[in-house]
């Protein structure tokens, strides 16, 4: 999050089955930055809704995380700059 600040992006976008959404959710509200996490279907809903409480955007991209991981170069964003971490 702190690199996404740092070059003045206002996105980041991430893949998680909802662990690691959680912490770009978190930070990203903390820094007001948009953040959006591509996950499976198979996510826990649990999780899933955690990272939304905390402000994120969750996308649902295929099955598995394996499907998602790699999708969210391919999300559409609203025209801002934005953060894909490696």
């Amino acid at each position: 999050m702190a690199a996404a600040y740092e070059v003045g992006a206002s996105r980041v976008v991430c893949a998680s089955a909802g662990n690691l959404g959680q912490a770009p959710a978190y930070g990203g509200r903390r820094r007001g930055l948009d953040v959006t996490v591509a996950a499976g279907t198979t996510a826990n809903p649990l999780k899933l809704g955690q990272v939304a409480a905390f402000g994120a955007e969750v996308r649902l991209v295929g099955e598995e995380i394996e499907d998602a991981d790699g999708s969210h170069g391919r999300l559409p964003t609203r025209k801002a700059p934005t953060y894909r971490g490696q």
